[in-house]
């Protein structure tokens, strides 16, 4: 005598129904969403069962398929942006910063650098000798000492832009100093500059010329 046979369908993914002679019976990759699982008897003669047994069932969301975790989601990722767009404004203020500090405290070295160059008893003495060139009608001298002394203070602020100045470039600032203290005193000194032809040198133009100046200042005042 042959057995009875079942049938199944799920609804709505499976309507047709299928014939099974297992006892267990597997549904991979079902959408979330309701389903109603029939199942019903055939005897041996063909006679189906009138009412098929039912079980309701529903296939909840994948918590990663929900709105609020796609919002989670994406509220973390901006504020993860934010957060390294935030860092990378902040390193760019720091090194603005940083940036501005450094050019502030070159301007203020250069400043220092060029107020030990230029020697306030030397700007004042050059002054009084213009002054007094000009009292005198000596527009000669007084043009001539005024060019070398602008020409003077052209060469202090360009090496001022500069940590080191050729030794060419010293020279000449000497070179100027002496010949503008030589007319001031109506040719009372003599000097000399020599210089060994083999020698290339750098050096820095505020200690060479700051020292000159001075100790020639105190020799002849």
């Amino acid at each position: 005598m042959e057995k009875v046979r079942y049938e199944y369908r799920l609804l709505p993914s499976v309507p047709e129904w299928l014939q099974t002679h297992n006892d267990n019976l597997t549904f991979n990759n079902l959408k979330p969403e309701k389903y109603t699982f029939e199942v019903r008897a055939i005897d041996a003669i063909g006679n189906v069962s009138k009412m098929p047994a039912q079980v309701n069932f529903e296939v909840k969301k994948h918590y990663s398929e929900k709105l609020w975790f796609r919002m989670l989601t994406l509220l973390t990722a901006f504020l993860i942006l934010l957060y390294f767009i935030l860092q990378y404004l902040k390193q760019r203020r720091e090194q603005a910063a940083e940036q501005s500090r450094i050019e502030k405290l070159i301007s203020e070295l250069r400043l220092k650098s060029l107020q030990s160059q230029l020697n306030p008893h030397f700007i004042f003495n050059s002054l009084n000798a213009i002054q007094q060139f000009i009292n005198t009608e000596n527009k000669k001298s007084a043009n001539d000492y005024l060019a070398k002394f602008a020409r003077l203070m052209r060469l202090y602020l360009n090496g001022s832009d500069s940590q080191f100045i050729t030794l060419k470039q010293e020279l000449d600032v000497l070179k100027l100093y002496c010949s503008l203290e030589h007319l001031r005193f109506a040719d009372k000194f003599d000097y000399d500059i020599n210089i060994d032809s083999a020698i290339r040198l750098k050096i820095t133009m505020s200690c060479h010329a700051a020292t000159t100046t001075q100790k020639t200042q105190s020799g002849t005042d």
